[in-house]
């Protein structure tokens, strides 16, 4: 019995030194956790932000792959020809992107008046990201999303060489 007494002394004792000891730092979880919580808070939304304007990125650059196919195959849904085309593949292009709204889309001859197959077109697309926390808008304000694709024309190119924004 007295090892019993012994035993749960000795366990008393180990349990109230630990609160003793944990009483002392009452607000240093507190502290650490201001000192680490904002750059925890920066480094999630910095993920979260430039994972965006990287989503951006890759919409740009399939619109203008997307349109540099539109252009090499002369796509023409409305047997339309000059501004009118241009216009109709721009807005083709302008749909195949998710982010578009905004976009500005600008297609033509990397020779100009050089229509004909076996020639090259080029397709322009510009976007400004948009910022879902506006908290890196120092870095990326003023920054453009550009991506130029030039492809071969399959046949002869019957539109005319402009731009356009996505509405």
């Amino acid at each position: 019995m007295a090892r019993h007494t012994a035993r749960h002394t000795a366990r008393h004792t180990a349990r109230h030194a630990a609160s003793r000891r944990a009483s002392g730092d009452d607000g240093a979880a507190l502290v650490e956790f201001a000192l680490v919580a904002p750059l925890l808070f920066m480094l999630v939304f910095g993920i979260v932000e430039f994972g965006w304007v990287f989503g951006q990125h890759l919409d740009v650059r399939h619109g203008a792959r997307e349109g540099s196919r539109l252009l090499a195959v002369n796509y023409n849904p409305d047997e339309a020809s000059g501004a009118s085309q241009r216009n109709d593949i721009i807005d083709a292009t302008c749909d195949r992107m998710d982010l578009a709204s905004g976009a500005n889309v600008a297609i033509g001859f990397a020779a100009p008046g050089e229509t004909e197959a076996g020639a090259f077109a080029t397709v322009t697309v510009t976007d400004t990201p948009e910022q879902l926390t506006g908290l890196f808008s120092p870095i990326l304000d003023g920054v453009e999303l550009i991506s130029t694709v030039e492809s071969r024309i399959e046949v002869d190119a019957t539109w005319t060489a402009g731009s356009k924004t996505c509405a």
